[in-house]
């Protein structure tokens, strides 16, 4: 099969989405198809560049276009750099924002079907309308449009294979009409390297990769931990792993208030300093929504560390027992309450649970998922 991917942004490191897309389609290279990728509204860019890119040593043709192109600009390029490579599928890996800065596409679905025309198309939703039962008028707004906007674009392009990475898309995207969506989990855009580091046994390091929000039930987390780790005569650490710089020292700031807590930032690692830096970790917490969890490359990067990730904060108007996997295990092993005992079994679910976010794993799921739409088509 000959793949065309087409997402927002393609700058390593910066841009979660486009970080996946390079991953999965070096794989589906290494597995025998062929795969480019567009990147159609770059924000890390001024000029447009055509060339490679790699992911684990795996060469990707890739085009960025940048974002202060006109709509117009940036389709008509797309389309023709996408006819030169003929494929037989087109896979948009949608975000509302990272296809309009506020995340309203308007034009996105006359121009992708001018892109399509008479090819396969597959839509992997990583995002959808944002949530409206919390914010105000503005937000209620936005959710609406987008809802519309997706709901039209779907009709539109007839796509013959859907995905999505939560529960949640997936029963938005069932209640749209679209029963036949498939669930394919998020894998870690952070490769394992083996450092064969050992813990040290007096420290209990939480790591808090990347966005974390400066929430009540993030501090309220790590203070109940705190007092427990005191307790067995251990030093609370929280290791601050990427993320923005000044948001980091925000929160940074507002955790050194905690007793017998200390602070490290790491500031932005390279893949394998990452990875190093996970694998220190005696804990992962994050502050994503428990239903949202399976969305999110920051958890999916401790878990295939097999580090166990914490998840206290539960959104307004939702169930606590709302767990964003697909996977019984992942759901068993994340840790929901600040108990220190139930570290030892939610490794040992994970240990077993992390073999369902492998690359390859995943990867053939997808193709499978597409090769078989085919195999309908020629029968």
């Amino acid at each position: 099969m000959k793949i065309a991917f087409l997402c927002g942004s393609l700058e390593p490191g910066f841009d979660g989405v486009g970080d996946y897309v390079r991953m999965l389609a070096s794989e589906v290279i290494v597995q025998g198809h062929q795969a480019v990728i567009v990147a159609i509204n770059d924000t890390h860019l001024k000029k447009e560049y055509c060339g490679i890119q790699k992911a684990r040593n795996i060469e990707v043709a890739v085009l960025r276009i940048p974002f202060s192109f006109s709509v117009r600009q940036r389709f008509n390029r797309t389309r023709k750099w996408i006819d030169s490579f003929a494929p037989d599928w087109i896979s948009i890996q949608f975000v509302p924002y990272a296809f309009h800065s506020k995340g309203l596409p308007f034009m996105s679905t006359l121009y992708l079907k001018n892109i399509i025309r008479k090819r396969r198309v597959h839509i992997m939703f990583h995002e959808m309308w944002v949530d409206e039962k919390n914010g105000g008028v503005k937000l209620m707004f936005t959710s609406i449009l987008q809802r519309f906007l997706i709901k039209k674009m779907l009709h539109s392009l007839m796509p013959s294979v859907i995905h999505t990475h939560t529960p949640f898309y997936l029963f938005r995207l069932k209640n749209l009409g679209f029963a036949s969506s498939k669930p394919l989990p998020l894998f870690s855009n952070i490769c394992f390297v083996d450092r064969n580091q050992k813990q040290a046994q007096d420290i209990f390091r939480i790591g808090i990769f990347s966005q974390v929000e400066n929430s009540k039930s993030i501090i309220s987390f790590l203070g109940a931990i705190g007092r427990q780790v005191i307790e067995r005569k251990m030093q609370l650490e929280v290791l601050l792993i990427g993320g923005r710089k000044s948001k980091m020292i925000d929160l940074g700031n507002t955790i050194e208030q905690l007793e017998n807590c200390r602070i490290r930032y790491t500031g932005f690692l390279t893949t394998e300093a990452l990875s190093a830096a996970l694998q220190r970790c005696t804990l992962g917490l994050t502050s994503v929504p428990r239903h949202l969890l399976g969305k999110s490359g920051s958890v999916t990067a401790f878990l295939a560390h097999a580090v166990p990730i914490a998840a206290p904060h539960v959104q307004k108007y939702y169930s606590s027992a709302e767990i964003g996997f697909f996977n019984s295990e992942l759901r068993s092993s994340v840790i929901l309450d600040p108990e220190l005992n139930q570290l030892c079994r939610s490794k040992q679910v994970l240990f077993k649970a992390r073999e369902d976010i492998r690359l390859d794993k995943i990867s053939k799921t997808f193709l499978s998922d597409l090769r078989n739409i085919e195999t309908q088509f020629s029968n």
